[in-house]
């Protein structure tokens, strides 16, 4: 076998490892809001290891990959939208957007000078770019599809009203991400400690 199929071969057996504990990690819910919206265990982290390690052009398409297994798995949430363009913002903003961000977890790679201090910060860095982005894009759809679905089925519909699209979206996605990234950093710095997770696993560049 060639050289360059031996590496397309790893590199296919490394993101399907990868992924698979990142969807088995995503079904461990410390909790979860009703209208969607969780705390898992570090269910990112293992893409996060994988953009780091071997670039975003393999993290992306497998944080992409991770976005379609969540939407499938999460389709009921799609039959709270009223109409086509409800649908298409929660699809793209809630599902494929927000979990392809996941995979820019590695963005401050080439920042990385070889000492255990800059692997944790550049590392985190990249965590913590991910988590703000996938944020950003259920910040959106919070904002622009499941604030006025909120009213409607939140017996807080009054608090919803008074809050504002902003104020509801903000408060309620941070109040899953927040816990969501910190339960991710804090199991990658331990990670960091224990191993050189700019090398771990197969060399397959």
């Amino acid at each position: 076998m060639k050289k360059s199929n031996k590496s397309t071969l790893a590199a296919l057996c490394v993101c399907g490892v990868m992924l698979s504990m990142s969807i088995a990690l995503s079904m461990f819910k410390l909790f979860e809001l009703p209208l969607g919206g969780s705390v898992t265990f570090a269910s990112a982290l293992p893409l996060g290891l994988l953009s780091y390690r071997y670039g975003l052009k393999t993290g992306v398409p497998a944080a992409f990959l991770s976005s379609l297994f969540h939407l499938i798995r999460e389709l009921h949430y799609l039959s709270y939208a009223k109409n086509l363009a409800a649908v298409t913002v929660i699809i793209v903003f809630d599902y494929i957007a927000a979990f392809t961000a996941v995979g820019l977890a590695g963005a401050f790679k080439n920042k990385y000078s070889g000492t255990k201090k800059s692997e944790m910060l550049t590392f985190s860095a990249g965590l913590s770019l991910a988590a703000a982005l996938r944020f950003l894009c259920h910040f959106i759809s919070g904002a622009v599809v499941w604030y006025e679905l909120t009213k409607e089925l939140s017996e807080a519909g009054d608090f919803v009203n008074r809050a504002g699209a902003v104020v509801y979206s903000l408060a309620y996605n941070a109040s899953y991400m927040l816990p969501e990234l910190a339960v991710c950093l804090a199991v990658g710095v331990l990670l960091c400690a224990k191993v050189n997770i700019a090398r771990i696993g197969p060399n397959i560049m």
